[in-house]
């Protein structure tokens, strides 16, 4: 099987990327793959044998609207170049720009084409009211995975999302992030790691971009109020984005200077979430929310929004607190809890870490699953 990937992933132009070596495997079992990476001609990238039969062709377009016109162009003359148009099976990254590219090659050359949906964008309003162009690209979305063979999602949430969008079942299939895990449930704490460490407080972490997806000034505000009736409660914030200045404004504006550090990113999570205390995930949606898995790896009491892979590999305890999303007093009650009950959370928290399956899978398995997939999109067609 020959399969043409549409991909955001500049990350298969670096060796050693654990992206690029995942990829390579979903290479081997599928016999080639041919991706198409969206890229700025600024960015200096060039076409890349990566493996014998992995290829990585990058746009070098001019702007953001090329791209994409760029992109159906190299796609239909990898296609076009081969005599075996049969054994060929198109990929997307999402149902937005890689899947409008991914349509219109496989509407020019009769290949069967696959969309990748992972992130849960169409659950809820919040990613599409965060601009002009979400919400363009949402109904565009809805459209393009209709009309797609098939659509791999990551969780039983986003499947059934799609159900709901009216995405036949038949043509929906699950398969996950690939999690690994390891380092989390061995990592031993590092104070060190964090900037003027105070053993007398209580480190409340979260792990995101600095995105509105994410809701950090949410959590910022919620814990203004956890913090009135927990001075030892401390907000770890590690990351970084386009709203990292807001963010701290804001916490500079509503939280005393003692009570919070903001970090950038760190190789050093494991040895993070090994100190801290508590997580917290405060996103408004997420395909999966790998973190989550991280934490609950590491033996970490947890407090999240209903979000990602919550209800399937992390589920309401007394170490898991699950509260809706943008539900400030019960996100307040939650970590006020977890604080109080400290003690007895983590050794809960414990337990779940010891007797949990965290489905690990390793490249090869992840890739034989991936593979199947889209041998079936391909026959959809035969």
């Amino acid at each position: 099987m020959k399969v043409l990937a549409i991909s955001y992933g500049k990350n298969f132009f670096e060796p050693g990327n654990s992206e690029r070596n995942r990829m390579a495997v979903c290479a081997e079992k599928a016999g080639e793959l041919h991706a198409v990476v969206f890229s700025h001609v600024k960015e200096g990238l060039n076409k890349e044998l990566i493996r014998s039969n992995f290829t990585a062709y990058p746009t070098n377009s001019k702007n953001n609207f090329t791209k994409v016109t760029d992109a159906i162009r190299i796609g239909k003359k990898i296609i076009n170049s081969s005599n075996e148009k049969n054994d060929w099976v198109i990929t997307a990254q999402d149902p937005f720009e890689a899947g409008l590219v991914a349509w219109q090659i496989a509407k020019a050359t009769g290949v069967s084409f696959n969309i990748q949906e992972h992130g849960d964008f169409f659950s809820t309003k919040f990613w599409a009211r965060e601009s002009i162009l979400n919400r363009c690209r949402a109904m565009f979305g809805k459209f393009l995975l209709k009309k797609a063979d098939s659509v791999r999602v990551v969780s039983k949430r986003i499947k059934k999302t799609l159900e709901g969008l009216g995405v036949r079942t038949e043509k929906i299939f699950i398969l996950s992030v690939r999690t690994g895990v390891s380092r989390f449930s061995t990592a031993a704490a590092n104070p060190k790691c964090i900037p003027n460490f105070d053993s007398n407080n209580k480190y409340i972490l979260t792990v995101a971009r600095f995105v509105p997806q994410k809701n950090l000034s949410f959590l910022i505000r919620t814990f203004s109020n956890v913090q009135i009736d927990h001075p030892e409660a401390h907000l770890l914030i590690v990351g970084q984005g386009k709203d990292e200045s807001a963010l701290k404004a804001l916490a500079t504006k509503i939280l005393p200077e003692y009570s919070y550090t903001f970090m950038p990113w760190s190789e050093n999570v494991p040895v993070l979430m090994a100190i801290a205390h508590v997580y917290a995930l405060s996103s408004n949606y997420e395909g999966w929310g790998r973190v989550l898995i991280e934490a609950q790896a590491a033996g970490m009491p947890i407090v999240t929004t209903d979000v990602g892979c919550v209800g399937e590999e992390v589920t309401e305890s007394e170490a898991c607190k699950v509260v809706p999303v943008n539900d400030e007093k019960r996100f307040v009650k939650a970590l006020g809890e977890m604080l109080r009950n400290y003690e007895m959370t983590k050794q809960t928290a414990r337990i779940i870490k010891s007797e949990f399956d965290y489905n690990i899978t390793t490249n090869t398995d992840y890739a034989k699953k991936w593979v199947e997939i889209l041998k079936r999109t391909r026959n959809s067609k035969l």
